[in-house]
């Protein structure tokens, strides 16, 4: 049950409650001309926001009543009727700390209404270590050293720290202490500081804090050597391709068939490829494509570039796409993968976690190479660049920004007819020898 809120107890835009009263004609005298009292009560939080406010409104009644009625000292640093009765939103530093200041950022990134569920869930998880490493202290007595000594734990701590359950109930110090064979990637480091920069933007911009030393932080490189993804080389194709679920079509899903020759005949990230519907297999100017769009709903797309049109490569036409697709119209199908449910994450965190294991089953995650769904995005753009395909053109393919100035601000849309060209000169020797579809 919410408490009752009285007229005088307000809450500022920024979250901080403050005390507002008129006062009486008869005691204007003492007020210097003001007509009503303003006063921050210098907390975020609603019950301690209406102890502080009731009693300030009693101790005043009581004295507007009794001349000789002096204010509690506890209050006197709230408000006296000599000092100026401007009002001041923004608490004293000191009683301003990390866990109130993140409880704050997280409320104002969900009012915006600008990001999503899953990437608020992420925000508070970083910031949360963020906490638990510094402990919680004035957001305004963080120091370059805090900020290092956050740098520096992390890159002592395991990767998917706040998802393990056996990392559950560990301090940050009992979890160093276990040596975790495995530490967190610079790039996650890298990530996290990043979000600790940016949070303290905000903290000073509520003048909370003066100097933001995360801005400082540097790592050397933002990945290890054995961190960058790379592209599949063609003999790992041979081996991704050489399982039952190519040679004999033996699989529990279609998905299981379709989505690594999509992926690697497309360029397309998994999540596109998992949510496409049957109307988004569409042919322009003559040519079968897919369009990767946000039209339905639970459609997503990372950034505004990633809305296009990809011709479909005529090996995939070849191994009987569209009678795979003609097939789910005739059942009455909606979706390509109807067995792919949305998740949090999309339609494609199913699909990404079959992937794993099946890199697993086939040997292809202990090879020293990291190589993933994701890498045939990689692969397309190598053998784009290998055959000297225009930059612009790639970047039509694949959904990114173009740089160049000449192709990207002023120049018009690729023709699908030189995506297609390009698209089609890409050649795996590998898929040549997988069974075709025929169900």
């Amino acid at each position: 049950m919410k408490p009752h809120i009285p007229t005088y107890l307000k809450c500022a835009s920024s979250g901080i409650y403050y005390f507002r009263c008129r006062i009486p004609k008869a005691q204007l005298h003492r007020y210097n001309g003001k007509k009503e009292i303003k006063r921050s009560l210098k907390t975020y939080g609603i019950r301690e926001a209406l102890m502080l406010a009731r009693t300030l409104h009693i101790s005043l009644h009581q004295q507007w009543q009794s001349e000789t009625y002096t204010i509690p000292s506890n209050l006197l640093s709230l408000f006296t009727p000599s000092e100026s009765l401007e009002l001041n939103n923004t608490p004293t530093n000191n009683t301003i700390y990390l866990s109130g200041a993140i409880e704050q950022y997280m409320l104002s990134r969900e009012k915006e209404g600008l990001i999503r569920d899953k990437t608020l869930q992420m925000l508070r998880a970083k910031l949360t270590l963020l906490l638990r490493i510094l402990g919680d202290k004035p957001v305004n007595q963080i120091k370059y050293i805090d900020a290092e000594h956050f740098k520096n734990t992390l890159l002592s701590l395991p990767p998917n720290i706040n998802k393990s359950p056996f990392y559950r109930d560990l301090t940050i110090t009992q979890i160093i202490e276990t040596k975790p064979s495995k530490q967190m990637s610079l790039v996650s480091v890298q990530g996290y500081v990043d979000y600790a920069r940016t949070f303290m933007i905000w903290v000073i911009r509520n003048e909370w804090a003066i100097k933001n030393h995360f801005s400082d932080i540097k790592l050397p490189n933002k990945k290890r050597p054995h961190e960058f993804r790379q592209r599949w080389n063609n003999d790992e194709l041979s081996v991704l391709f050489s399982s039952p679920i190519h040679r004999s079509l033996t699989f529990t899903h279609t998905y299981y068939y379709w989505l690594p020759l999509l992926g690697l005949y497309t360029g397309a990230r998994l999540n596109e490829l998992a949510q496409l519907y049957l109307d988004d297999i569409i042919e322009v100017d003559g040519l079968t494509c897919l369009r990767i769009d946000d039209t339905h709903d639970e459609q997503r797309l990372k950034t505004p570039s990633s809305r296009r049109i990809i011709p479909i490569h005529t090996s995939l036409l070849d191994l009987g796409l569209l009678r795979f697709v003609h097939k789910l119209r005739g059942n009455g199908q909606l979706r390509l993968f109807p067995s792919l449910t949305c998740h949090r994450d999309g339609y494609g965190h199913y699909a990404s976690r079959w992937f794993e294991r099946l890199r697993t089953k086939l040997g292809l995650t202990n090879t020293g190479r990291k190589i993933d769904f994701h890498s045939f995005r990689h692969t397309v753009a190598d053998e784009l660049k290998q055959i000297n395909t225009p930059e612009h053109v790639t970047a039509a393919l694949l959904g990114q920004v173009n740089n160049n100035i000449t192709y990207g601000r002023y120049g018009k849309e690729v023709p699908l007819a030189s995506v297609s060209g390009a698209l089609n000169n890409i050649y795996f020797p590998s898929v040549g020898k997988i069974r075709i579809w025929n169900e």
